[in-house]
């Protein structure tokens, strides 16, 4: 047994884990397979960590992409949000910014995300009306979508999601949270291959990666957010 004085990171010294000790219940003294499933502990227990949260995440209400969710039942505050604008483009010469939230467009109000993408490609040759929340003002402005060349869509230059608030009842709370943590772990994974492909092409990790000071900056900008934002960032972490 240790005192250990720092209360910093993580802590696991193994028995025999550096070998030398041949004592029956020593790291050093099991087989491969023994082995690797005490090493792979911290890695399923990370897994199984985020699942939990996730799950008590969707119990409250946990914000999220929500354009591939067709039942909106279970969705609070939808809001199509313009997240960047194009420069030179007309969402951008119309006066659009980041962060406002899109209200009506057209005929068409409160817009999904696919609802949008089609009503703008069919009216790609006429003036668009688009009003817009920004803040606690309402804006409406008249935009001529641009068509694009290499598919022959029409387009405002702006990228959008559609987020909002999902909860679910405590049974489905518990599936679907173990569905998105095996969702961010696919993601991760594939983010992890583009990196180390950046990495041995000579480009680099840029700001792709951050040590332990950077991530507790973050987690301090996203504990203002609120408890959910903090469980929902804390379960990627």
């Amino acid at each position: 047994y240790s005192i250990n004085l720092l209360p910093f990171g993580g802590f696991c010294k193994i028995k025999g884990e550096e070998g030398g000790i041949n004592d029956l219940d020593s790291y050093d003294a099991k087989k491969p397979w023994q082995k690797a499933t005490v090493m792979a502990g911290g890695v399923v227990m990370n897994i199984l960590l985020a699942a939990v949260l996730l799950s008590i995440g969707f119990i409250i209400g946990l914000p999220q992409n929500v354009d591939n969710i067709s039942d909106v039942s279970n969705i609070k505050n939808r809001k199509l949000e313009i997240m960047s604008v194009l420069p030179g483009k007309p969402a951008e010469l119309a006066g659009l910014k980041d962060g406002d939230v899109i209200t009506k467009l057209g005929t068409l109000s409160n817009p999904r995300q696919q609802e949008m993408i089609s009503y703008v490609d069919v009216h790609k040759k006429e003036k668009i009306s688009i009003t817009v929340m920004r803040g606690t003002e309402l804006l409406t402005k008249s935009i001529q979508p641009i068509i694009y060349p290499d598919t022959g869509k029409g387009g405002l230059g702006v990228a959008i999601a559609e987020v909002g608030t999902v909860q679910y009842p405590w049974y489905k709370a518990i599936y679907y949270g173990f569905v998105t943590t095996f969702i961010y772990l696919k993601e991760i994974l594939i983010a992890f291959y583009y990196l180390f492909k950046g990495l041995f092409s000579g480009a680099g990790v840029g700001d792709a990666v951050t040590g332990p000071i950077g991530i507790a900056v973050m987690t301090g900008r996203v504990a203002r957010l609120g408890l959910v934002y903090l469980i929902q960032f804390t379960a990627v972490l």
